[in-house]
């Protein structure tokens, strides 16, 4: 069946059940760097469309070990029955009582996942000290359909929810996520059994899945407070953070003159760019939390050419423009990408022109 409206096909399309909808999630991940996997949980506030005995949702290389279904404040199965189709990635979730169409549910699952080494989902990535150590930090990478390695979930761009994350950690390391940090308590670490740090994030705006990131790692930073929330950069040690520099002054730039032109003020309560050693991609706009391939966020101004700081500049406006067309709106389904990345490219062509004085004293290295 075609959409008269768009004349996408949508029997092309390969989509989850529609019976529930879901509208925040909790997500709680702890790495283990010895063993490089993760234990998570997830508690998933739902809207009941239809009567339902099950629900589906997407999960790729995780282990289920447990799962419950709340509904009215009542358990509604302690223990459910758990299928998945691997050619779909879908793990479905059946229980013999039926949850009514019209209520509120939750769905709370328990697994384990891998930090893999394909630069998808939530994987680790490897650096290199000052003093020629490996360090390691484990990173994310959601779009287009990775989101369900890290956590299961409802892994289309139109099922946009809330997100609460909280990460585990040892104290010494940093965290990061889309939002800012609402606490940070000790805990009892499930993997060493020591205490480790739950760093709590605030609650997300309404968002789609590819677009939610995490970061846990030994991470040194630079920020401004020359726009509106702060900026920031962050990068592995190794790396010269202050290489950081010219992204961050040009991402404080850009921010302030995109919410003039769009008309919309960035929504979240802070902008961080983060350069990650391993990286499939030139970058990524998860919102609030842009994540660099190392080359196209960190430069040594002193001996780069022009060439690659507009490189860089344009890379970084790129990310910067889907703040608003991409995160803050988004594409009913992968069809309409091109919308997305066509006009994030044009706006970052705009932006450099427009500011171009700014940009060009940027573009000229400090001495």
């Amino acid at each position: 069946m075609a959409d008269v409206a768009s004349g996408v096909n949508v029997q092309s399309r390969e989509l989850l059940p529609a019976n529930v909808i879901p509208r925040h999630y909790h997500v709680t991940l702890e790495p283990d760097f010895k063993k490089l996997t993760f234990d998570g949980t997830v508690l998933i506030d739902l809207d009941v469309v239809d009567d339902s005995k099950s629900i589906s949702l997407h999960t790729l290389e995780l282990e289920i070990h447990g799962a419950k279904v709340i509904a009215g404040g009542q358990t509604i199965s302690s223990s459910p029955a758990v299928s998945f189709n691997e050619d779909l990635q879908i793990s479905t979730f059946s229980f013999d009582n039926a949850v009514a169409k019209g209520t509120k549910a939750q769905l709370e699952i328990s697994f384990t996942g891998h930090l893999n080494d394909k630069m998808a989902g939530f994987y680790r990535s490897t650096y290199k000290n000052v003093d020629g150590s490996e360090g390691i930090m484990a990173v994310s990478q959601m779009e287009p359909t990775d989101a369900r390695r890290a956590f299961p979930c409802f892994d289309e761009p139109s099922l946009k929810a809330e997100f609460t994350i909280t990460l585990i950690a040892d104290k010494n390391l940093t965290c990061l996520s889309n939002m800012d940090v609402a606490s940070e308590t000790d805990v009892q670490s499930k993997i060493s059994g020591g205490v480790r740090k739950a760093v709590t994030f605030n609650k997300s705006p309404l968002m789609s899945t590819y677009l939610v990131a995490f970061v846990v790692g030994e991470l040194n930073c630079i920020e401004t407070n020359d726009f509106r929330v702060p900026v920031r950069v962050y990068a592995p040690p190794g790396q010269d953070i202050e290489h950081g520099r010219f992204s961050l002054d040009l991402a404080a730039k850009t921010l302030a003159f995109y919410e003039k032109v769009f008309g919309i003020d960035f929504p979240l309560p802070k902008m961080d760019q983060i350069a990650i050693p391993d990286f499939a991609q030139g970058a990524m706009e998860n919102w609030g939390l842009v994540t660099y391939r190392v080359v196209d966020l960190l430069l040594d101004e002193k001996v780069s050419g022009a060439a690659t700081k507009e490189r860089v500049a344009e890379v970084v406006q790129h990310e910067l423009a889907h703040q608003w067309f991409g995160n803050l709106v988004t594409m009913d389904w992968w069809d309409g990408l091109w919308l997305n990345e066509g006009f994030a490219t044009w706006a970052s062509w705009v932006g450099h022109s427009t500011i171009r004085t700014s940009i060009s004293s940027l573009l000229t290295a400090r001495h």
